[in-house]
């Protein structure tokens, strides 16, 4: 059987699998020798701005007929993992609330990353319709944070 510094080839396409299954960026393996291999996924480490991407959720009626149901607006989402703040401090105001209005380029939260503090910046001006996330709650990669609209 072929082997890869300690591992068949079947372990380093199963942990292929892992790395593309959970977005990770990369796994690096590595044996007593010193010899190390590194498998890459699609995902990198580097910061992403956030993005607005439309979500979809399915709502059935007492007819048992499904409708679609967009939200209103923006959807801003979190660019990274971590920790979501409201306030720059807990002593202070919020950033935004539900009803506020906001421009481009106010800061709308902040997520702590590996004890780095990432301002988050509307890309959108309009209302904060819903906040879906309460102040140091965990945060995943992707996660609806608020509507704008």
């Amino acid at each position: 059987m072929n082997k890869i510094i300690g591992h068949s080839i079947e372990d380093l396409r199963q942990l292929a699998e892992i790395v593309n299954e959970y977005e990770l960026s990369e796994i690096t393996l590595s044996d007593n020798d010193g010899r190390e291999i590194t498998i890459k996924g699609k995902r990198t480490a580097e910061y992403i701005q956030p993005t607005t991407v439309p979500v979809q959720t399915t709502v059935v009626t007492t007819d048992s007929v499904a409708v679609e149901a967009q939200p209103a607006g923006h959807v801003i989402k979190s660019p990274i993992l971590g920790t979501f703040y409201a306030s720059a401090s807990p002593d202070e105001e919020p950033y935004v609330k539900v009803g506020q209005n906001v421009k481009k380029g106010d800061v709308l939260y902040i997520v702590e990353t590996m004890k780095v503090m990432n301002e988050i910046k509307s890309e959108y001006a309009g209302t904060v319709t819903e906040i879906f996330v309460n102040d140091t709650e965990p945060l995943e990669y992707d996660q609806p944070i608020m509507i704008i609209e």
